[in-house]
């Protein structure tokens, strides 16, 4: 699923930013993923091992004491919080309510099918409700199908690394423990933790520490670089650990939930496989 989202996301992303003017930084420059000397890891998964002069070229900031990396040419990142923004402003353009902090309470169904949402603020009537309630998608009552999603909190950072164009890392760096995602203007994202604790969302200054550290392993530079933001997220992990995208019972009732940490990635095939469903396309 990953492979044909990734693909879709040239197109989707230019539309998206035609329609709405906003840039979500879209980077397929690659997708770095150090690896210990001492490792037997081979280059495999669409990765080329890259080592020497190669990998200094391609990360200049690099720790010196890394010296092989595999590398996934046609992979990358973008601004997640941009894109928010940017499907925020599609749909409002396409004449799209969007009420926050509106709970759902539950489905509504007459006569055997889903007929819409009561809320605290009133019922709203709808032939067609999707569940898309993230972590909290077990929560949604009503006579319809449940679906289990537990959350998965994850700590991370933003730095600011300023004009320092020559060790600031290039592309999106992944290890095992921590991922680095530079943005164009000079900021820096560090996450991430993965905590089964619940709906906790504290965020704790000894793992945001050790997130910094573990840069700065890294990115020796990284050990001065101030901290502009922290925070804490909830991650919606399904059953079997794959994400649940399209039709429950009773009729109307879909569900797009259980991303876990590829929510972004699958942003445009979640999309075009439920739009696909509900308006009843087969090619």
């Amino acid at each position: 699923m990953g492979e044909i989202s990734l693909q879709l996301y040239p197109d989707y992303a230019g539309e998206l930013e035609d329609e709405t003017g906003i840039h979500i930084d879209l980077r397929l420059d690659g997708v770095i993923s150090p690896i210990d000397t001492a490792s037997s890891e081979d280059a495999g998964n669409g990765a080329r091992l890259v080592d020497g002069d190669t990998l200094r070229e391609l990360e200049p900031g690099i720790d010196p004491g890394i010296t092989r990396a595999l590398y996934f040419e046609e992979e990358g990142s973008l601004d997640s919080r941009a894109l928010t923004r940017a499907l925020e402003t599609a749909c409002e353009k396409l004449g799209v309510v969007i009420r926050e902090n509106c709970e759902v309470l539950d489905v509504l169904v007459e006569e055997g099918r889903v007929s819409g949402v009561r809320t605290p603020s009133g019922d709203f009537n709808s032939p067609i409700v999707i569940n898309c309630a993230g972590s909290w998608a077990s929560g949604v009552g009503g006579d319809v199908e449940r679906i289990k999603i537990r959350p998965i909190k994850g700590q991370m950072l933003l730095l600011d690394c300023g004009e320092n164009e020559k060790e600031i890392p290039r592309h999106t760096i992944y290890t095992h423990n921590i991922y680095l995602v530079p943005r164009r203007d000079g900021r820096l994202i560090v996450g991430t933790t993965v905590e089964d604790k619940g709906f906790d969302k504290v965020v704790e200054p000894a793992a945001i520490a050790d997130l910094h550290q573990r840069a700065a392993r890294l990115f020796p530079f990284l050990d001065e670089t101030p901290l502009l933001e922290s925070w804490a997220g909830l991650r919606p992990l399904g059953e079997n650990d794959i994400p649940t995208i399209g039709p429950l019972s009773p009729e109307g009732y879909y569900a797009a939930v259980g991303h876990y940490r590829n929510g972004i990635l699958l942003t445009p095939l979640t999309q075009e496989l439920l739009a696909r469903e509900i308006l009843g396309e087969t090619g």
